[in-house]
Order: structure tokens, then C-alpha cells, then sequence
């Protein structure tokens, strides 16, 4: 309403603008409502049928008693659930991750 006004009244109007006279005038700005985006129906990925057709990737992290944090990446054969990778480092950049699993930087 307050940007309707303004451009009544022949003044220039942006939502920086607006946001001023709002902060003046010591009002609320209304809440923005988010958009609510419908999700595609699910459907559930259907079972490796041989060896090497499917892997997946996860994390695993602890903390022994002295206190030093490390994790583990685990790449397995969802088929064979054979663990085909694990790196075990304090840290795991995305860039180590790419190496550990044969991923080139072209995808």
C-alpha cells in the first residue's frame, strides 16, 4: 500500500525506498509467505540387478576419548555391498572426494 502511495504522490519508488518509510514511521513490514512448491510423487529406485551398476557414497564420523574428531568416507556395490572405497581423514574436502571416487573435474 505504502509503494501505491508513493507513486500517487509521483515519487520514485524501489523496496529501499519503501523499507525507509516503513523504519520511519516505526511499522512492521509484513511477513513474506514463502511459495509452496508441490513435490514430485517419490518413487522408490529400484534394486541393483548386477555388480557395479549402483554405489553409494556416506560419511561416518566419532570422536575417541582424547577428544580429536575424524570421518570416513565409505563408497559401496549396493549390490554386492562390497566396500569398494575408504578414506579416513580429520577433513574430507569435495575435491578429495572426486579423487577417492575416479571423478574428473569434466563430471
Amino acid at each position: 500500500m505504502i509503494t501505491d502511495k508513493l507513486e500517487q504522490r509521483g515519487m520514485p519508488t524501489n523496496h529501499k525506498r519503501v523499507y525507509r518509510v516503513y523504519r520511519d514511521e516505526g511499522l512492521q513490514l509484513p511477513k513474506r509467505r514463502r511459495k509452496r512448491l508441490r513435490s514430485a510423487k517419490r518413487v522408490p529406485l529400484s534394486r541393483a540387478a548386477t555388480m557395479n551398476e549402483r554405489w553409494t557414497m556416506d560419511f561416518m564420523h566419532d570422536c575417541p576419548a582424547d577428544g580429536r574428531r575424524f570421518r570416513v568416507l565409505t563408497v559401496l556395490d549396493e549390490f554386492s555391498r562390497e566396500c569398494l572405497a575408504a578414506g579416513v581423514a580429520v577433513s574430507i574436502p569435495g575435491e578429495r572426494v572426486k579423487r577417492r571416487c575416479g571423478w574428473d573435474s569434466n563430471g
